[in-house]
Parts: C-alpha cells; sequence; structure tokens
C-alpha cells in the first residue's frame, strides 16, 4: 500500500512540475519577449513538459483500462458460473433471447446507419438524391445556397 502512495506522489509532482516546464518554454519561443530569437529556445523545456505531463496520464489510463478489465473478466466469470446452473432447457431459452436481443440491436444499428448516410448525403449533394432531376437545383446557379464562388 506505502509502494501505492508513493507512485501516487511521483507521479502528481512529474504533472505539477511539468506545468512550470511548459510555461518557461512558451515564454522561451515568444518572439514578442525576445524578437531575436529563432524559436528553438524553448524547444528543450517544452519537450521535457510534455514527457512529465504525459507520463502521469499515460499511467492512470492504463491503470484505469486494467480496472476496467479486471471487472469485466469478474463479471463474465459469474455469469458463466450462472448460466451453468440452468437446466439444458432454460440454457436454450437464454441463449434464444441472447440472440433475439442482438438481432434487434443490428437491425435498429443497420436502420440508424442508413439514416446517417441519408443525412450526409443530402449534407453533400445539396439536394435529396430521391427528388426528379427536373427540381434539383442547378449546381452553378448563384442561388444554390451551396454555391460558392471560385477563389
Amino acid at each position: 500500500m506505502k509502494a501505492r502512495r508513493w507512485v501516487f506522489w511521483i507521479l502528481l509532482a512529474s504533472f505539477a512540475g511539468g506545468i512550470p516546464l511548459l510555461i518557461v518554454g512558451a515564454l522561451k519561443n515568444n518572439p514578442a519577449a525576445a524578437p531575436d530569437a529563432s524559436g528553438v529556445e524553448g524547444a528543450p523545456y517544452i519537450a521535457a513538459a510534455a514527457v512529465m505531463i504525459l507520463v502521469p496520464l499515460l499511467t492512470a489510463a492504463v491503470r484505469i483500462a486494467i480496472a476496467i478489465i479486471r471487472a469485466a473478466h469478474a463479471e463474465h466469470r459469474r455469469y458463466r458460473a450462472w448460466k451453468s446452473t440452468l437446466s439444458p432447457q432454460e440454457r436454450a431459452a437464454v441463449q434464444m433471447a441472447e440472440a433475439a436481443a442482438m438481432w434487434a440491436l443490428h437491425l435498429r444499428l443497420r436502420e440508424h446507419h442508413k439514416r446517417v448516410q441519408h443525412e450526409q448525403t443530402v449534407s453533400a449533394l445539396g439536394y435529396d438524391p430521391a427528388t426528379p432531376p427536373s427540381q434539383r437545383p442547378d449546381p452553378f446557379s448563384r442561388n444554390n445556397p451551396y454555391w460558392k464562388p471560385p477563389h
């Protein structure tokens, strides 16, 4: 337990120490403060700050991912243990219910993706592709809301 406490304080100090380094590096790269600066004086400070800030964040992200994976694994073990207590008929009923739920989700996602694809197509074209060609806006007309003047 004490080792975890030390790691926490080391990571916190690293994060807190990276912020002043980032500020120093930004100030050294400021052309208003030093007009003759080439812009590379602050690069080592900024690189060190990036490492000092990212290491604690990555450490925290890895620890959170490990905790999530462990919790999911424990939940899966509990589910498998519960499922092994069922009779063959009950197990078949549970599997059928799971399959029906997955199929319903698949159909709902497929319809959602079709709708989003249609909306993106209308947005990109400027008109609904189902409209007859005679009613579509002229792409070269200045009255077309999607017309942009050439650069």
